[in-house]
């Protein structure tokens, strides 16, 4: 049953790498298995290893031994088909990043723990679906609260836990087959090809833009109630970014860095709220170490650090 299954999935590899010369370097084999039967066949935590096995032999039968497997694409995060497929050494050769996805409170830390504690340690995890389900709800109110609060909170989280990589869904308005509907998840409004972004585009935006790829990651730490907050510094010392969402607590914040790292002269302050879209707001002055913003009751925000070179 397997082999068949595998047989399907890499034919389609095959003729996006052969014929439609497409470069890509991982394959997703199956998607949220566990919620089936609207997204796709029923396959088990025990029985993932067993799929793709097959699949990854057939993948070195067809040439295509360089593709590395993206697994398991999980619709609940908390379901553990981490363990079965880190079990397997020999499928783990062709594994090349552990998938999930979460459109609620629980995020990758558990799946990031289970990979660090085996004997992959460094097989990178992703959240390769994330953003909010109540698209029918489409008030602005509701916009903002979860498209744009609540999902980019969820992106923030999944990083501070480990995630090496974010995927926003949707990108724009489309029908779902799963859902036999027409959906709304996208950040861009879709109508005979015109798109336009909707609030969350602006919100989302707060990391994309300014994070940019091969940025890593780096501790921010936070006592202020109902802020999150990431940091990430780029390939020089003074690259920095801090992105937060704030949903109430204090409106002044107080930002300081590490006496012993050489710090920005400026920060630029960006901020999507109810009013504004991913719109420079000012820039602070960085004195003896800190700066102090003052922030709305809730935004998506980002400071980009500016050294005493670029003022």
């Amino acid at each position: 049953m397997y082999d068949e299954f595998a047989e399907e999935v890499v034919s389609m590899a095959e003729y996006a790498r052969n014929q439609a010369h497409i470069d890509f370097e991982y394959l997703s084999p199956f998607n949220e298995t566990d919620c089936y039967p609207p997204e796709g066949p029923r396959i088990d935590p025990e029985e993932a290893p067993k799929a793709l096995e097959a699949v990854a032999r057939r993948l070195k039968k067809e040439g295509l031994g360089d593709i590395r497997l993206a697994v398991a694409d999980n619709a609940i995060i908390t379901n553990d088909y981490s363990d079965p497929i880190l079990k397997d050494e020999e499928l783990m050769k062709q594994v090349g990043v552990f998938t999930f996805h979460t459109y609620g409170e629980n995020s990758v830390g558990p799946q990031v723990e289970r990979v660090r504690a085996s004997k992959f340690p460094r097989v990178p995890v992703w959240l390769t679906e994330y953003g909010d389900l109540s698209d029918l709800d489409k008030s602005f109110q509701n916009q903002w609260k979860s498209f744009c609060l609540a999902a980019n909170r969820r992106a923030l989280t999944a990083l501070n836990q480990g995630a090496a990589a974010i995927f926003f869904f949707d990108a724009f308005d489309d029908y779902e087959e799963c859902a036999k509907r027409l959906c709304y998840y996208g950040l861009f409004r879709s109508a005979n090809h015109v798109y336009s972004p909707k609030k969350s585009y602006y919100a989302t935006r707060q990391i994309y833009h300014f994070v940019r790829p091969g940025w890593r990651r780096i501790a921010a730490v936070t006592e202020a109630k109902g802020l999150t907050l990431s940091a990430f510094q780029g390939p020089s010392p003074d690259a920095l970014v801090v992105v937060g969402v704030k949903e109430g607590g204090p409106n002044r914040i107080r930002i300081e860095l590490p006496q012993t790292a050489p710090g920005p002269a400026s920060w630029d302050l960006y901020e999507t709220t109810r009013e504004l879209d991913c719109q420079k707001v000012e820039t602070i002055s960085v004195l003896d170490g800190h700066a102090e913003i003052e922030l709305p009751a809730e935004a998506v925000f980002t400071l980009v650090a500016r050294s005493s070179k670029s003022e």
